[in-house]
């Protein structure tokens, strides 16, 4: 969510499902940068929550005395089943008006109990469709349950959480941050390929106006390959990201014959991904016969599986670039090679840009 300037420093830090990313920004400098690995494998995903949450927290600790973290407040997010996202038209109302009414006004939209939500909103402006005064909102619920934890972990390293944002936006932030002040931008769509899931962002002239995460990504093409091939998790990761995906034209690929058993395992989960990608792009388009889309920019830790770039663009017909989230800041890390840091960066979207939420 965005408009939110505050004056202090913060260390952004993105938990995923196999690691965890630490990005701290001094100024425009980014001084602090951390990658660590939680779980070998898939263990956490099946792990009792206080379990895993104690992990969690050690693997969190390990990475920030590893860096020397000394600042105290954090930003985190939540995405896939912590959180739900929705563009709703309401009656024109003031900003204390609708924080007044907003539990009423997102009933309908919220799949579980409001009493379990914490709620934010956004105004993103009049709705030019309707006759009547009316304005586009942006609603935000995320699971107090599952907010309550990620914040207890952040607590029990010695972290004070100052902002929890929706991977999704972390994403918009990084950005704008990138592309300065030329916000219009057109139909651009943010894809962010994690292990569990895929968040898409699409925004629409510097306002985002379609946000969804997909619960296919990384995992389950790593999965298909264990299944088939009855490979332990890391073997099948390792094979997922040597071998990839061979397309028709991929001559040099030609002869290796484990390279095309892989690709012919991996293909039907990624057609099965793009098939969700290409219902929210058409969803989106729908919306309005003026939508038209640019192109897409993606990151995450799965976007490094050779060709699937090209993949993505046969099934959308739209050119795709790999977002560099270190484009535009300062580097000031030590002891990274520039050949380390381009391996790290479809790694590091969600976390630099939950850190550029409170620069100084």
């Amino acid at each position: 969510m965005k408009n939110l300037k505050p004056s202090f420093d913060a260390v952004g830090i993105d938990i995923g499902t196999h690691t965890i990313k630490m990005a701290y920004l001094k100024n425009e400098t980014l001084a602090k940068l951390g990658l660590r690995e939680i779980s070998p494998d898939t263990a956490l995903t099946t792990m009792p929550a206080e379990e895993k949450d104690k992990l969690i927290a050690n693997v969190l600790k390990q990475t920030l005395a590893e860096n020397q973290v000394s600042v105290k407040r954090a930003v985190i997010s939540i995405s896939g089943d912590a959180v739900v996202v929705r563009y709703i038209i309401l009656p024109q109302m003031s900003q204390k008006d609708l924080e007044t009414t907003i539990k009423f006004e997102a009933e309908p939209y919220i799949s579980f109990p409001l009493d379990q939500a914490i709620l934010d909103f956004q105004i993103l402006g009049d709705n030019e469709g309707e006759e009547t005064k009316r304005m586009d909102v942006l609603l935000v619920a995320g699971k107090k349950e599952l907010i309550d934890r990620q914040v207890n972990i952040i607590k029990n390293v010695g972290l004070r959480p100052v902002l929890i944002d929706v991977d999704s936006f972390a994403l918009e932030t990084l950005f704008d941050y990138n592309i300065g002040e030329d916000t219009n931008t057109g139909g651009i769509v943010l894809l962010n390929i994690g292990a569990t899931f895929t968040n898409i962002n699409i925004i629409e002239n510097g306002v985002s106006r379609f946000a969804r995460d997909i619960a296919i990504a990384g995992n389950n093409l790593t999965k298909a390959l264990q299944r088939d091939l009855r490979l332990d998790y890391r073997k099948a990761e390792e094979l997922k990201k040597i071998k990839g995906l061979i397309l028709s034209e991929d001559e040099d690929e030609e002869g290796d014959k484990e390279a095309e058993q892989i690709s012919d395992i991996l293909k039907p989960v990624c057609h099965e991904l793009l098939g969700e990608i290409r219902r929210s792009l058409d969803y989106y388009q729908a919306q309005s016969s003026d939508r038209s889309l640019k192109k897409i920019i993606l990151t995450g830790g799965t976007a490094k599986i050779k060709n699937l770039e090209k993949i993505i663009t046969q099934e959308t017909k739209l050119p795709v670039e790999r977002i560099n989230p270190f484009e535009k800041v300062k580097f000031g890390v030590k002891n990274i090679s520039a050949e380390q840091l381009s391996d790290l960066q479809p790694f590091f979207a969600v976390c630099l840009g939950l850190a550029l939420r409170v620069r100084s």
